[in-house]
């Protein structure tokens, strides 16, 4: 029997927005020990965060890697990512990231967090978060962010 051809939207949609299907970014389900590599991939992202460590960030960025903080904004590309983490921790004083919960499924990070952040003049305020990070290889390919 001859095999279909693909359909015009499933070539189309991409969720990582960088141009190659889910599927061939990994051969099999990724094992234990790859998820706890993610997982920790994802905490030294956020100490390096916590730590104002820019030039380091650029290490856990995949080069395509796409930022969304909502439906409509996104950044793309790391030396973007890079900027906009300087632009926010220049912007607001106290920043810090608190990690309460990770959860891991296949190649997505799903983090609970807190934010600190302080408006100038004002006292940092906690903010709780919610963040995911799908991996490419060892490095995030896209990280989305939201806040309650």
């Amino acid at each position: 029997m001859a095999q279909a051809p693909p359909r015009a939207w499933a070539k189309a949609w991409d969720p990582t927005e960088i141009g190659e299907a889910m599927d061939s970014l990994r051969p099999h389900p990724p094992t234990g020990i790859e998820k706890l590599e993610y997982e920790l991939i994802v905490r030294d992202l956020v100490n390096v965060l916590n730590a104002g460590a820019f030039a380091e960030l650029s290490s856990f960025l995949h080069e395509d890697v796409v930022y969304r903080s909502s439906g409509r904004h996104a950044v793309r590309g790391a030396s973007g990512v890079v900027t906009l983490c300087q632009d926010i921790a220049t912007t607001f004083h106290g920043v810090c990231i608190e990690i309460l919960s990770v959860a891991v499924d296949d190649n997505v990070v799903l983090v609970e967090e807190w934010m600190r952040l302080g408006l100038p003049g004002e006292q940092p305020r906690w903010v709780m978060g919610f963040a995911s990070y799908r991996m490419r290889g060892l490095l995030v390919a896209e990280w989305r962010r939201m806040h309650a």
